[in-house]
């Protein structure tokens, strides 16, 4: 399915210009080398994709105990692969690693704060998450049924 993913991406004649986002945890339970291994995965996948204004837009959220939205859909300074691979490349040099995991607070974040035309997501493109984590959320998250709502509408889980 994922290399399917990868080869759809690369025709502009079928295929609307997309909205993605990418959920990264950013617990010590990762650990700082797989960390950097799953960031260097994310420059490969965002590779894959022609990005620009009117191209394929991408968010980046990382998180631990809060999420936090690195990038949202609309910020023109990331509407390129290599604002992107900058980016990551500098989260590799300069992210720390906190905890506890709270999954939950990251797809509430991505529902409420990047999938929201405010923000950039576009109607006309469809919406896309990636979570990139080592396991479950905390014992004290809020259920899935809870925070997922806000995403179904136009998200494509897989």
């Amino acid at each position: 399915m994922f290399s399917s993913l990868f080869s759809a991406a690369s025709s502009d004649c079928e295929n609307p210009p997309l909205d993605i986002a990418i959920v990264i945890d950013q617990t010590k339970s990762v650990g700082e080398q797989n960390y950097d291994k799953m960031l260097d995965s994310i420059k490969s996948l965002i590779d894959k994709y022609d990005v620009g204004e009117d191209k394929t837009h991408f968010s980046i959220v990382t998180y631990a105990a809060n999420a936090n939205v690195r990038v949202s859909l609309d910020d023109p300074k990331y509407h390129s692969n290599g604002a992107l691979e900058k980016l990551l490349d500098e989260m590799i040099a300069n992210d720390k690693l906190g905890s506890p995991t709270r999954t939950d607070r990251a797809l509430k974040t991505v529902g409420e704060e990047v999938f929201v035309t405010e923000n950039g997501d576009r109607p006309e493109s469809p919406n896309i998450m990636t979570i990139f984590t080592d396991g479950n959320t905390n014992k004290n998250s809020e259920p899935y049924e809870t925070v997922i709502p806000a995403l179904e509408v136009r998200t494509y889980i897989l």
